[in-house]
């Protein structure tokens, strides 16, 4: 009976001990957060996600791959504690849901060295030839109802006074008589030739 009082206290001793102890490899292990994107037809886009580092900074290789394809692969520092890592993707561009796969090496220093993402390219208005299509019409019917408008506009209506309407029909006058007088002169100055002609 002694004796297995004594087992047990060592057996409780020992599991003491191992909860004390951390396990290999629990520490140094950089965890991943959030997880976003921003994705379009027309110009590609981006993703992102974050990271905690709760060991020294290091470098890790990243590859985004949808089936067989690659679609990034670079390396990037991983600094100590929270960061976020955006990784472009300006060739993913057909619309629709997509699965990429993010993975991370060296391997050991992330909880999670892989994994997935399903992502949404959204439609971009502009990569729609049917704005422009829209755009153009509404441009012509702008511009025809501002010609239309212009054209039923009423005339100006005359705002001169009665004296500088006089002033006016002087000037007018006047320079009539100015071009009988130069006419009379050339005809005068015609005749006086004309005799001595003669």
């Amino acid at each position: 009976m002694r004796g297995m009082k004594a087992t047990m206290l060592v057996v409780a001793a020992l599991v003491a001990a191992l909860c004390i102890i951390p396990v290999a490899g629990a520490d140094g292990e950089t965890t991943i957060s959030d997880r976003g994107y921003d994705l379009d037809d027309l110009n590609g886009g981006k993703i992102w996600f974050d990271l905690f580092n709760d060991t020294k900074a290091f470098e890790a290789e990243i590859t985004v791959t949808e089936g067989s394809k690659v679609l990034y692969s670079g390396a990037q520092t991983i600094a100590y504690g929270e960061q976020r890592i955006t990784i472009e993707l300006p060739n993913l561009k057909s619309a629709g849901n997509h699965d990429l796969v993010v993975t991370m090496e060296p391997a050991d220093q992330f909880k999670f060295a892989e994994f997935n993402m399903t992502v949404t390219v959204d439609e971009n208005i502009l990569s729609n030839w049917t704005t422009y299509v829209v755009v153009i019409v509404a441009i012509i019917a702008i511009a025809v109802i501002v010609y239309l408008k212009m054209r039923d506009a009423p005339k100006k209506e005359n705002t001169m006074t009665f004296e500088e309407l006089e002033a006016q029909r002087k000037a007018a006058m006047a320079e009539k008589g100015s071009r009988k007088e130069a006419k009379k002169a050339v005809t005068t100055e015609r005749k006086k030739y004309s005799g001595k002609k003669d």
